[in-house]
């Protein structure tokens, strides 16, 4: 809701994806899901521009290995940091862009989905509820975004009130409380 709101431009190529590919006033199903490529991707650049947590779970090394030069002991204790992960291989990562996952002519990058897996994860211990989750994120999304319109709420003397995305430290990052706009999108 919060990037819908600072990115109305965003907000409404979800919602013309949405109604030339489902129809307005059509809730999408999950059969819709592969033609709707924008979609996914701005739920992709959401997990990538704020991760809901900046570090994973604590993993311990099972044998002693040697990575990129460094040497790491049986026992040692990893934590992986998506914050940083997050920025890696793209052009001005702090700049909120759906398109960076999807191809020149529209359709989800291949790659993208590997890139997103990280939030979930690594090997024997990635999350066992992530196709859930994933599922889970994209139906209320979809729900939601055929619906609903974001955008910024009026003081009392009608002026827009500002946003500001602020994401307060924690273990698990969520925007603080912000005012908005939520209108009914009318069925055509």
């Amino acid at each position: 809701m919060l990037v819908m709101i600072l990115h109305p431009d965003v907000q409404d190529k979800v919602h013309a994806e949405l109604d030339t590919v489902v129809g307005r006033g059509t809730i999408p199903t999950f059969a819709d899901r592969p033609r709707l490529p924008y979609l996914q991707a701005v739920l992709y650049e959401v997990m990538r521009w704020n991760p809901p947590a900046s570090l994973g779970l604590p993993h311990a090394t099972t044998t002693s290995d040697i990575y990129e030069g460094y040497y790491i002991p049986k026992g040692t204790i990893v934590l992986f940091n998506y914050w940083a992960m997050k920025d890696h291989g793209y052009d001005d990562p702090d700049r909120f862009d759906p398109t960076r996952h999807l191809t020149p002519d529209g359709q989800l990058s291949p790659e993208s989905r590997q890139h997103n897996l990280i939030f979930y994860g690594f090997g024997k211990r990635v999350c066992p509820g992530r196709f859930f989750a994933d599922h889970s994120i994209w139906a209320a999304t979809a729900v939601i975004m055929s619906t609903l319109k974001f955008g910024k709420a009026k003081d009392s003397s009608g002026k827009y009130i500002e946003v500001e995305p602020i994401f307060p430290n924690g273990l698990i990052s969520c925007p603080a409380p912000f005012s908005c706009s939520v209108t009914s999108r009318p069925v055509e």
